[in-house]
């Protein structure tokens, strides 16, 4: 008998909710169990399955409301002989399932549903393959106490020093890196912290690839923080020396230019008048960080025709004036 006629067996009898229940609460630990409403317990749609799945899905999929109308999800799948993959197998339809889940909720959603997966095995002898993901590496590569790896390791870095950040043993370019990634977002007076490790950003530079790198971050720190980007151009070109400071000065052109393009082309083809604002009001702040609320007022009264000229004049202004009355 081959598992096709294994597996059409196990899918007529246990695809009938009814029968698939019993089952399921006599092998899950009491506390899962009783946190079921099973009531609620059934079967997948065939929608979810072939939209969520490929060539490759579960046996059968059911769901069941959990604690506080939290889903709950059963993988039940069925084995006539040892996989030794069969967790590697299982997680990845965790994960495909997940993934499904999260495309119809709202960005507000902070929960993952729990996937519980059960396998039901008849062969001849006892399983002896992997029962955990941890368990499908090699011995080898196992912990000096025979205990396994953990599956994530967190670097946060607002829990480093940033002592303790750029003195790690990496390449200078890394360790820079690291630096922007924590503050370019977050901390108001990014030029200072960058001046307190001015020796590792003369490292970056120093290198052959030096000045493209820089310009990476420069990059990356004008899209991130483009309100504070007037500011920290000054405060930067000091630090960064002449050519940097032009490097930057550069980008942040392009980003205006950028902001522009796809600014015009949203309100052409949305008419609203709400985009356009923002965009104005975004590029004005951007190269005049000291933007007055009359400023402010004048670009919340503005309509379209007169948005479009002040998102061009931005390019070639040097005052607030050259862009109103230019």
């Amino acid at each position: 008998m081959n598992r096709k006629v294994h597996d059409a067996y196990f899918k007529r009898v246990f695809g009938q909710p009814r029968h698939a229940r019993g089952m399921l609460r006599a092998v899950l630990p009491r506390a899962l169990v009783g946190a079921i409403d099973w009531r609620t317990f059934g079967r997948c749609s065939a929608e979810l399955v072939t939209r969520t799945f490929g060539q490759s899905y579960p046996d059968l999929l059911f769901q069941a409301a959990g604690p506080a109308g939290q889903i709950v999800f059963f993988d039940y799948e069925h084995q006539s002989r040892p996989h030794p993959f069969m967790p590697h197998r299982l997680r990845g339809y965790a994960h495909e399932l997940t993934q499904a889940w999260l495309a119809g909720q709202p960005r507000t959603v902070r929960h993952l549903p729990l996937v519980v997966p059960v396998v039901l095995y008849h062969g001849k002898r006892r399983w002896r393959a992997p029962r955990t993901l941890e368990a499908c590496t090699h011995p080898a590569l196992s912990r000096p106490d025979g205990r396994r790896w953990p599956t994530m390791y967190l670097d946060d870095l607002w829990r480093v020093d940033d002592g303790l950040l750029v003195g790690r043993d990496a390449t200078p370019l890394a360790r820079f890196a690291l630096l922007c990634l924590k503050h370019a977002r977050h901390t108001r007076d990014l030029a200072s912290v960058l001046r307190q490790h001015d020796g590792l950003t003369r490292a970056v530079l120093s290198t052959p690839e030096g000045r493209g790198d820089i310009a990476a971050a420069l990059d990356y720190i004008g899209f991130v923080r483009p309100h504070a980007w007037a500011g920290d151009l000054e405060a930067l070109g000091g630090l960064l020396g002449e050519e940097a400071e032009d490097m930057a000065r550069t980008i942040a052109q392009a980003l205006i230019e950028k902001g522009i393009e796809q600014g015009i082309e949203q309100g052409i083809e949305t008419g609203q008048l709400r985009g356009r604002r923002d965009l104005v009001a975004r590029l004005l702040a951007f190269k005049f960080p000291d933007l007055d609320d009359d400023a402010r007022a004048r670009v919340e009264a503005a309509d379209a025709a007169q948005l479009d000229r002040w998102a061009e004049r931005v390019l070639t202004a040097s005052t607030l004036a050259d862009v109103f009355e230019g």
